[in-house]
């Protein structure tokens, strides 16, 4: 898209973003032309933050970030990066 933007305030927090129309959650479509399809595929994720050293992240950080190189353009959700199939 040419611009993307969040529409979401303190006042009115549960906003989608303009500019975004679909939405894939673990390979399923959540969000298809700004509707939701009442699909709810997606976990919660927690991130425990046990190390205080950042040296124990760098290992995924550098793999991401090679493999996002190698990607031409712009690339939107992970499930690009993990070559993650569509599901619909």
């Amino acid at each position: 898209p040419e611009q993307v933007a969040d529409r979401a305030t303190f006042d009115n927090p549960h906003q989608y973003a303009a500019g975004i129309a679909t939405v894939i959650v673990n390979g399923v479509v959540v969000i298809d032309e700004g509707e939701h399809t009442g699909a709810l595929p997606g976990q919660v994720l927690r991130l425990r933050h046990d190390s205080l050293n950042e040296e124990s992240f760098m290992p995924g950080l550098l793999l991401a970030v090679r493999k996002v190189r190698s990607l031409p353009g712009l690339v939107y959700g992970l499930e690009k990066l993990l070559e993650l199939p569509l599901k619909r």
